[in-house]
């Protein structure tokens, strides 16, 4: 019932336009324009780690709200983390711009699709990544990225594969895979982080419970 939320189709519907990038942080690229922003777009089919949150996101709740969703240059600078004064801005801007609600806290189990920015260092090795759901049981959590680590050049899901090998959909019972993270283990690594809970209802891709918990 949140203002603003958007069904999980408008993001999965999007995803298969990311299955051929590659990562590249310096000069990414944008499969599409967005609200208020100007930005090279592909090809290449390169993009990184806020590039590609932004991309992803920004596009399936414009797409649903039209003008009542508004995004210009300052929410996008705030996704590219620009400023120094403000190292988790990417979940500021999610929050502010009403695709999200703010976290109760930075170690709370993240909600499905939630926005993460994080940092291994006070302030340096920073990472953006979108977490589609957490496995209770195992403490698992469904990881979805730009990046090139973790077996990854491009977009995927952490510790089962690239999209352009392993599809949109991850596999069934990805959480019994041995190379999937933790959420304990995302808060040992990146020890500064943030993290904003985006609006997203009727929410199959995971193939969890789909119920609040």
């Amino acid at each position: 019932m949140e203002p603003l939320a958007v069904d999980e189709e408008r993001l999965t519907s999007l995803l298969p336009a990311f299955t051929e990038y590659r990562y590249e942080l310096t000069e990414p690229r944008y499969p599409w324009r967005l609200p208020g922003v100007v930005f090279p777009l592909a090809p290449p089919a390169v993009n990184n780690c806020c590039t590609f949150v932004e991309a992803l996101t920004v596009r399936a709740f414009s797409d649903a709200h039209g003008p009542a969703f508004e995004w210009d240059l300052r929410r996008h600078r705030q996704m590219m983390v620009e400023s120094d004064d403000d190292p988790f801005s990417p979940v500021k801007a999610a929050v502010e711009s009403g695709m999200a609600v703010p976290a109760p806290s930075p170690d709370a189990p993240p909600h499905p699709w939630t926005l993460v920015q994080g940092w291994r260092n006070q302030w340096r090795s920073g990472h953006t990544f979108l977490v589609v759901d957490h496995h209770p049981p195992t403490d698992k959590v469904l990881m979805l990225e730009s990046t090139q680590a973790f077996g990854l050049d491009g977009v995927g899901y952490r510790g089962i594969g690239n999209l352009r090998d392993q599809g949109i959909q991850p596999p069934t019972r990805w959480w019994e895979h041995p190379e999937v993270w933790t959420w304990g283990r995302v808060r040992a690594t990146y020890l500064f982080r943030q993290q904003a809970w985006l609006k997203v209802r009727h929410r199959k891709l995971s193939g969890l419970d789909s119920a609040p918990r």
